[in-house]
């Protein structure tokens, strides 16, 4: 079984990460995604605007009833900083049966080779990419960080014209700060969000 890793803030989940996990299922890259929450990200340190469970909670809501999804608190088994190549070592010790990958998105790809051991990363596990709006991948921005041949692997993992283009979560947490809750974000999340007075 072919299993994607798909970790981020989720902050909040909207119909973009939603188009993704379609994308990456419709084009058999994988049979099951795995929706993990960052608990502390290395790279957004300070950055994270609802708490850890808001976010778990808000992230199951908003992939309920998707086939071939889950939602995991794997996060909380690392303490300190949530290193993708650690988490993907552990759970691909504990599931040999499984293949795993992983999902970023393409500022993620771009500042790739900055991330914990990039290299034993890429190395030992396929990487999933998925565009951002107006973002330019090219082949010259990844050669002046990785040998050609890995820049090329990693030029070839986008999902070009696979994901359209949605408002990102910065966005929607500034429309929701100005009273505006977009359609981007499904109902239970919008109420949950309501609820909890999220963003406000």
């Amino acid at each position: 079984m072919k299993t994607a890793f798909f970790g981020g803030t989720f902050d909040p989940p909207h119909n973009g990460h939603l188009a993704v996990v379609k994308a990456v299922l419709e084009r058999e890259l994988a049979d099951r995604i795995l929706l993990a929450p960052a608990l502390n990200p290395p790279h957004k340190l300070g950055a994270v605007h609802s708490s850890f469970e808001d976010r778990l909670r808000m992230t199951a809501l908003a992939f309920e009833g998707v086939e071939n999804v889950a939602v995991t608190d794997e996060e909380t088994r690392t303490p300190g900083a949530s290193y993708t190549l650690s988490i993907l070592d552990r759970l691909a010790a504990e599931n040999p049966e499984q293949k795993f990958s992983f999902v970023i998105g393409g500022d993620s790809l771009l500042s790739l080779h900055t991330w914990y051991k990039a290299e034993e990363l890429v190395s030992k596990y396929s990487v999933i990419v998925y565009p951002r709006p107006g973002e330019q991948i090219t082949m010259a921005a990844l050669c002046r960080n990785w040998p050609e041949k890995t820049a090329e692997r990693l030029f070839h993992a986008v999902l070009r014209d696979a994901v359209e283009n949605f408002a990102g979560s910065t966005e929607i947490r500034n429309q929701i700060a100005q009273g505006f809750f977009p359609e981007s974000i499904c109902r239970k999340v919008r109420e949950y969000i309501k609820l909890r007075r999220l963003y406000q």
